[in-house]
Formats: structure tokens, C-alpha cells, sequence
């Protein structure tokens, strides 16, 4: 009789550990937001929020970084399609944009360290990139991304494409 009532007790505990984690795996099917760091050539680079509520999601990225003599603008604008979605790790697929802003003053000076002029440069830069990316999710709540494709790069001055390189990690809330 002692057996009996073990057995059911451990298995009613171990169906009940099954259903837990069948349970957290649903829910962690069905975030939809997403903030974190992001660093890409393509994507941007700097705080990031992530809306994928399907197979398609979007994600922006973007600081500005200010210094007395410089700044620094990083925007981009990605769109994200889920070509293969796993339990631990994801396949998806990148459109990406980054539009860069940068501006900075340099001083020039006579032999004696007097300030004879200043020079101020500004660039703006714009970049597109597809390609494809894996997420992977590891201690439950966060995600590591690394994201490669082919880029055409500084498409608003002088053109060249290459290779494209991203990551990012990310909370999902």
C-alpha cells in the first residue's frame, strides 16, 4: 500500500514538473517585446527594442554619443522574418538599415600652441544589409543574437559593399 501511494505521489509530482515546463515554454513562445544592446554594420548600434509578435518583427536601434568637440548619431531600422523556429535557438532572416551621423571639430595650431583655425567635418552614412541570423536563448528571460549577411555600405557618398557583421543581446519582457 506504501508502494502505491510513492508511486502516485511521484508521479503526480513529475507530471506536474512536466506541465510546469511545458507551461514556461509557451510563454516564452509567445514574447513579443524585446529590449537590449545591439551592435551591426548593417543594424545599427546602441539601446534596441524588438517587436516580433509572428514571423515577422521589426527592430530599432539607435544612441547618440555627444562629446564637446563631436557627436555621434546611430539609427537603424531592421525588418526580421523567422525562417525556423526552434526551442532553443531560431533561424531568421534581415533587412537592414543604419543611417550614421557624424560630426566632429579639430583645432590647428602654430608652432608657439596657439589656436590658428578650426576645421569642422561632418558625414552622413547609410548602409543596408541582408542576411540571415540565430537566436539563441539561454537562461530564460534573455537572448544572444549573431546576425551575418552582405552589405552595401556608405551608399550616400562613396559606395562599396562587403561583408556584414551584428549582435545583440536582448531581455524579453
Amino acid at each position: 500500500m506504501i508502494k502505491k501511494i510513492f508511486i502516485l505521489i511521484t508521479l503526480s509530482l513529475v507530471l506536474n514538473l512536466k506541465a510546469q515546463s511545458d507551461q514556461k515554454i509557451d510563454q516564452k513562445k509567445i514574447t513579443k517585446h524585446f529590449v537590449g544592446l545591439h551592435v551591426g554594420t548593417t543594424t545599427g548600434y546602441g539601446f534596441s527594442y524588438r517587436y516580433w509578435p509572428t514571423k515577422l518583427g521589426v527592430q530599432i536601434t539607435g544612441i547618440p554619443i555627444f562629446t564637446q568637440n563631436s557627436y555621434n548619431v546611430s539609427t537603424g531600422f531592421s525588418l526580421l522574418y523567422k525562417l525556423r523556429d526552434n526551442n532553443r535557438i531560431d533561424l531568421y532572416s534581415y533587412l537592414g538599415n543604419h543611417l550614421l551621423f557624424e560630426s566632429y571639430t579639430t583645432n590647428q595650431y602654430d608652432n608657439f600652441g596657439y589656436i590658428i583655425g578650426t576645421t569642422k567635418q561632418s558625414y552622413t552614412t547609410y548602409n543596408i544589409g541582408i542576411g540571415i541570423g540565430l537566436k539563441i536563448d539561454f537562461l530564460e528571460v534573455l537572448d544572444i543574437n549573431f546576425q551575418t549577411g552582405y552589405a552595401f555600405n556608405n551608399i550616400t557618398d562613396s559606395f562599396y559593399t562587403g561583408l556584414a557583421g551584428e549582435i545583440g543581446l536582448y531581455y524579453q519582457l
